[in-house]
Parts: structure tokens; C-alpha cells; sequence
């Protein structure tokens, strides 16, 4: 079946679109569950008491085998645990984020943040956290792209913490996950935070560029400045880069 439309809804199916709000996530969560994945029982076990009884001053019982459950439990989902409200108040829950990935994987530091880089097989995801606060920051995850040469990578999800929202991590976070590929592939769709990333944020620090695709679906490739009167809906999506130049393979 086919339809005629258009050139004008033809744009509008194509063009960057720009969704109001910010993507509304918990990634912290997700990152507790990566390491409810990859740590052993007993790591977990030793992890949550040293933290909540030794650190906090929590009481986390002695029966080990309800603890061991209850643990793992904690793990999987903390905010429908059966502990108390105080381990699952949200700057408890960052900060045992931060003291596991400090405890169990090798961080690396870059434009003021700590980061692990983790490599799964559909998808490779950025964990951030910051030294100072000692807490979870957010999470970008990125897949292959193969429009475009060398270590390219496409954003899947970007999401900070909800209360860090407008606190500067998001720009540094870009920029680690930039300098480790080739080249950044944007969404199509970007929420009005990761709108004005791309628009106005990026173009300080790397090259960035619009790409439209013609009517021989050939692609266009225009730098961005960071000019707030510029206008980028005619894009279909961004490309960042510490690259001087870009081209494409397809």
C-alpha cells in the first residue's frame, strides 16, 4: 500500500524533532543492577555491609541467610526491597552505587568526572560518577553505527540523574563518550535537554555537524556553531567528532 504526502509532512517525517521535557529516567538503578549481575554473592553480601553498617551506621541484621536474600533482593529492585525507608532514600542509593564501582572496577577520570566504560554485545554503555560527591551521576549508552567509518556509534539512551539535571555533567559526560569513538551519532527524536546539547553545548568544545539527506539519499554534511539563532530542524540528526572532518560510507 502506498500514500502520498506531502513535501512539507515529508520534512516533518524527517527533520530533527524536538520533545518537550526532559527523558524522564532513574539510571542510578540501572547501574545498581549491572552490578547485581557481575558481582559474586559474597562480594555483594560483604559490599552492603560495609557500606550501610560500617559506613552509615545502618542496622542490616545477622540471620545470614534472610540477609543474603534480602541483599540480593536490594540488588535487583532497592525502592521495592523490604528494607527500610532509609536504604532506599535516593542519595543513599548514588552513593552505594559510587562505593561499588570504586570498590570493583577501575575508573577513569576525564574533564572532572570518573567514568567505567562497559562493552556488552549488543551495546556499550558509559557509567559516571563524580569523585568529589562521591555519587552516581548518569549513564549514556551507544551501539554501532556502520554509516560512518572507524569506531562510530549511534546514542541509544542518555539519561542523568534526576536531581543533577542542570548541573553541567551532561556536557562532560558527551564529551568522554565523543573522545572515546570516532564519531557520536545523534537521535532523531532529542528531548529538549539533549536538544540543546547538540545545538548549542558540543559545538564549543568539537566539531559538529547537521546531516540531511537529499533526494538522491546522498548525505549533506553542515558544521554547527553554537549560534543560538541557527536553525536545525532541517537535519535529520547531529554528528559529533574530535575529528576536523567527516564522510561517510553509505
Amino acid at each position: 500500500m502506498k500514500y502520498l504526502i506531502t513535501e512539507s509532512q515529508y520534512k516533518a517525517l524527517t527533520e530533527i524533532g524536538k520533545a518537550k521535557g526532559h527523558y524522564k529516567t532513574e539510571p542510578m538503578y540501572n547501574a545498581l543492577d549491572y552490578f547485581g549481575q557481575v558481582l559474586k554473592t559474597k562480594e555483594k553480601t560483604s559490599s552492603f555491609k560495609k557500606y550501610f553498617q560500617d559506613k552509615l551506621g545502618f542496622e542490616v541484621g545477622s540471620d545470614k541467610k534472610s540477609f543474603s536474600f534480602n541483599v540480593t533482593e536490594y540488588f535487583d529492585s532497592p525502592e521495592f526491597s523490604d528494607w527500610p525507608r532509609k536504604f532506599k532514600n535516593k542519595d543513599v542509593i548514588s552513593g552505594f552505587v559510587y562505593y561499588l564501582a570504586d570498590r570493583y572496577v577501575k575508573l577513569k577520570e576525564n574533564h572532572g568526572i570518573e567514568y567505567v566504560k562497559v562493552v556488552l554485545e549488543d551495546e556499550t554503555l558509559f557509567y559516571f560518577f563524580d569523585p568529589s560527591f562521591k555519587i552516581f551521576i548518569g549513564k549514556i549508552a551507544i551501539t554501532k553505527d556502520h554509516d560512518f567509518p572507524g569506531k562510530s556509534y549511534k546514542i541509544s539512551v542518555s539519561a542523568t540523574d534526576s536531581e543533577l539535571i542542570g548541573k553541567g555533567y551532561g556536557s562532560k559526560m558527551y564529551l568522554i563518550v565523543i573522545e572515546n569513538v570516532d564519531y557520536l551519532i545523534s537521535d532523531s527524536i532529542l528531548f529538549t535537554g539533549a536538544y540543546r546539547m547538540w545545538k548549542h553545548v558540543l559545538p564549543k568544545y568539537v566539531n559538529v555537524w547537521g546531516v540531511k539527506e537529499d533526494n538522491e539519499n546522498k548525505k549533506v554534511f553542515e558544521i554547527i556553531s553554537p549560534s543560538p539563532k541557527l536553525q536545525v530542524r532541517k537535519y535529520d540528526y547531529f554528528v559529533a567528532s574530535v575529528h576536523d572532518n567527516i564522510k561517510s560510507i553509505s
